[in-house]
C-alpha cells in the first residue's frame, strides 16, 4: 500500500513537470500549426527553393514517383523539375503563393494555390497566373507531395 504522504510527493512531482512543460510552451510564444497551416508553409519553402534554383527542398518534399501536369497537359517528374533547376532552363523573376483551399483528409491533404510566375524557360516567357492543385500523402510520418496539377488563368 502506498502511504499518503508517497501519493503527494508522487502529486506534487507530476504538478511541477506540468508546470515546467507549460511554462516552456508560453515562453516560445509559437503556437502549434495545424497540418493545413504546415504544408502551406510547405508550399511557400518550394517556391522560395526555385527562384533560388534549389534543387534540395523538392528532393526532401517530393516523392520519388512525384509526377506533375503542367498546363498545356504534358508530364513532368521530380528528376525532371530538379535537373530543370539545376541546368539553368529556368529563370524566375518572381513566383508568388496564395493558398486558396487546404483540406486534409487523414493520411491525404489536398493544396489548391493561386500562384503567380514570372521568368522564362529556355528563354520563352513563362508569365502567368495559375491555379495549382496539390496532392499530399503521409508516408512514414513525413508529408511528401506526389502530385500536382498546375491551370492558367491567363492566355
Amino acid at each position: 500500500m502506498v502511504s499518503p504522504k508517497s501519493q503527494f510527493q508522487r502529486f506534487a512531482a507530476c504538478t511541477l513537470v506540468l508546470l515546467i512543460v507549460n511554462a516552456n510552451s508560453s515562453a516560445a510564444g509559437a503556437k502549434p500549426q495545424s497540418t493545413a497551416q504546415r504544408l502551406e508553409a510547405v508550399e511557400v519553402n518550394l517556391e522560395k527553393a526555385s527562384m533560388a534554383l534549389d534543387p534540395k527542398p523538392y528532393a526532401e518534399v517530393w516523392a520519388d514517383d512525384f509526377v506533375g501536369i503542367a498546363p498545356d497537359g504534358s508530364t513532368y517528374t521530380k528528376a525532371e523539375h530538379m535537373a530543370a533547376l539545376k541546368g539553368g532552363h529556368v529563370h524566375f523573376q518572381s513566383i508568388t503563393v496564395k493558398p486558396v483551399s487546404t483540406r486534409v483528409y487523414g493520411s491525404a491533404a489536398v493544396l489548391i494555390n493561386r500562384r503567380s510566375v514570372k521568368g522564362d524557360f529556355d528563354g520563352k516567357p513563362i508569365d502567368s497566373e495559375n491555379l495549382v492543385t496539390n496532392v499530399y500523402v503521409l508516408r512514414a510520418h513525413h508529408w511528401q507531395k506526389v502530385s500536382e496539377h498546375t491551370s492558367r488563368l491567363n492566355q
